[in-house]
Formats: C-alpha cells, sequence, structure tokens
C-alpha cells in the first residue's frame, strides 16, 4: 500500500467514525470539508442501524477493502456484504454485529 492509499484509508476511517459519533450525540454536528481524493460519505440513522452512502469520483482502488477495515477497527464485524460497480463504486447492504449484541442491518450505496 502506497503513502496515498494509506492516507485515504485512514481519513475515510477518521470521516465513518466521526458521523458515526455524531449520530450517537458524542460530538457537536460540523461540516465536513469537501476533499477530492476521499470518497463522499454520509451516515444516516435508521430503524435497527445506519445507512452509510459512499461516493466515489474517481476510481479508488481498493475501496471496498478500506470501508471493511475501518468497520473492523470500529469494532463492527460484517457479515454479510453485496457489492455493485457500474463506473462508481457501490456498496449496497451488509449485515453488522456490534459488541456480539443482536445484528443490525446497514445499507451502503
Amino acid at each position: 500500500m502506497d503513502a496515498v492509499d494509506y492516507c485515504i484509508r485512514r481519513r475515510l476511517k477518521q470521516k465513518l467514525q466521526h458521523q458515526l459519533n455524531q449520530l450517537a450525540g458524542e460530538t457537536p454536528q460540523e461540516p465536513i470539508h469537501y476533499d477530492p481524493l476521499i470518497p463522499m460519505m454520509k451516515v444516516e440513522a435508521q430503524e435497527g442501524g445506519f445507512m452509510i452512502k459512499v461516493v466515489s469520483e474517481r476510481n479508488c482502488k481498493g475501496l471496498l477493502e478500506f470501508i471493511l477495515e475501518a468497520f473492523q477497527d470500529l469494532g463492527l464485524d460484517v457479515l454479510h456484504a453485496r457489492v455493485s460497480s457500474v463506473d462508481t463504486f457501490s456498496l449496497e447492504t451488509f449485515g453488522v454485529k456490534e459488541n456480539n449484541e443482536d445484528t443490525r442491518y446497514m445499507c451502503c450505496c
């Protein structure tokens, strides 16, 4: 992994953690600054889980891996994933188990 990929992965993880903390009320709401190198991400609360939207304007090699590693680093176990890609990246749905609790389903696109 080169330095650019490492920076993208680290910033993607930070962005995900920050947005999850905002939804939990642990950090104040603040705007996320756009960086064309980092995929855009938005986390929304849903019944029984979250919806995470990820959009990349450019080909981002390893994006799925970055996302899954971020979930793993945050203590979320991915139980199921379905991915599709047509000119852009799209991660549709997956189940996540957090801290050995009930399975929650998340939707990403």
